[in-house]
């Protein structure tokens, strides 16, 4: 099984993490346009269906989604830049049939422990993959740290269903 975590925002990244503890990261993928003399970013929708779209090596899998919320003190135009970005991954996600939970960030953290603000993830990340820390190490990253604690957060959930299920 691979437990996939998506923090969807254009400084998110996708985790997939095996069962053996095999992990791999990426960022959120995206491209640069320019709108009048600005230079935005947007989701790169072909390269995040590319690396979501089913693989053989990928048929049994879960996706862990960073549910999008409005949050105190954030801009709208980033507010509406993050919910653009969840609404991509979750477009990309149903039109491949990959089984998805979307989980409040409050959830997820609050079960394991995250400590506070942007270097609490990296901090637990780095603690729980010590092999990877050097894949978030400045600020910046924590899109991918948080990534990854999304998919560790589904491998455990997952597992306890499974140790809950009824025996026949």
């Amino acid at each position: 099984m691979l437990y996939i975590g998506i923090d969807p925002g254009l400084d998110g990244a996708i985790a997939a993490l095996d069962g053996r503890g095999s992990l791999i990261v990426s960022d959120m993928p995206t491209f640069q346009i320019d709108r009048g003399k600005k230079k935005k970013r947007d989701i790169d929708r072909v390269r995040l269906s590319t690396i979501l779209k089913n693989r053989p090596e990928a048929v049994d899998r879960i996706v862990y989604i960073e549910k999008a919320q409005s949050m105190p003190g954030q801009g709208v135009s980033s507010m509406f830049s993050y919910g653009k970005g969840y609404g991509i991954a979750l477009g990309i996600l149903a039109a491949h049939q990959i089984p998805h939970f979307e989980i409040p960030p409050a959830k997820w953290k609050k079960v394991l422990g995250v400590p506070l603000g942007k270097d609490g993830a990296r901090a637990l990340a780095s603690q729980l993959f010590p092999n990877h820390a050097d894949k978030w190490p400045l600020k910046k990253h924590h899109g991918r740290a948080e990534a990854v604690l999304l998919a560790y957060y589904a491998l455990h959930e997952q597992s306890n269903k499974l140790l809950q299920a009824p025996t026949c």
